[in-house]
């Protein structure tokens, strides 16, 4: 995934738009589901500067994520050595010194949370958005909203939606391990558990439309197996990037 990010930010790899190209020093990014930040340092010591927050639902592991903050940088990169995935290592970290810029953590639940005034994850504030696992443990979910009647999990797409910056070209990046690449594409393109599919932007559980969809701009490769003729892969990482809402 970092390496992903990094060849958004190199013009002549990008697989983005240029709404979504995205810059070292500036772009912010949002972690949904943190545990212990983990993915956050490893785009620190890609030479990412920009502000960085790392959200989770439970206390303890923003509490153990604060904590590895705390500690050296040689005892983070010990930690977060799988992080780096597919990442082109030594090269990267020549061409692209580490950054010092600290990484936040803060409690916030991405299906209730504030998005508004002091919510930790504000609307409309990053750039780009990370999730690895959180839309997985979500969809695990059988809470059903009261006043809706509608499970609480069909709010995810459009929540994240409102966390990207106005207007388009904020990414949003999914990784899961239950659902395949174009299972993912069905749920944030399409209609998903959250809207009609017409692409004219999602109706907020709280009440909020949004203004905006998801478009298909890349994915994560990673290694594949085959098995009775066919081939695939334990774990999709889908990029979306936020484009204008489609009116009919």
């Amino acid at each position: 995934m970092v390496t992903f990010l990094g060849r958004q930010a190199t013009s002549a790899a990008a697989t983005v738009t240029a709404d979504a190209r995205l810059d070292r020093a500036t772009t912010s990014f949002l972690d949904l589901g943190t545990g212990n930040g983990s993915l956050l340092h490893a785009l620190r010591r890609a030479g990412w500067a920009g502000p960085c927050l790392g959200v989770d639902y439970s206390a303890a592991a923003v509490a153990l994520a604060q904590q590895i903050a705390a500690t050296g940088p040689e005892q983070r990169d010990d930690d977060d050595e799988d992080e780096d995935d597919e990442d082109d290592g030594a090269a990267a970290r020549e061409k692209f010194p580490p950054s010092t810029n600290p990484v936040e953590f803060a409690q916030w639940d991405v299906l209730g949370g504030a998005l508004d005034g002091g919510g930790a994850a504000r609307a409309g504030s990053w750039d780009v958005v990370l999730d690895k696992g959180t839309f997985d443990a979500v969809c695990l979910s059988a809470d059903v909203d009261a006043a809706t009647g509608r499970r609480r999990s069909e709010r995810y797409r459009a929540r994240a939606l409102r966390l990207l910056r106005p207007g388009p070209g904020g990414l949003f990046l999914v990784t899961s391990c239950n659902w395949t690449d174009a299972e993912l594409r069905a749920w944030f393109e399409g209609g998903g558990g959250d809207g009609d599919g017409d692409g004219g932007g999602d109706d907020d559980v709280d009440g909020h439309v949004v203004d905006g969809r998801f478009e298909f701009a890349g994915r994560v490769e990673y290694p594949s197996f085959s098995f009775g003729g066919a081939k695939g892969q334990t774990i999709s990482t889908v990029c979306f990037v936020k484009t204008a809402a489609v009116v009919s």
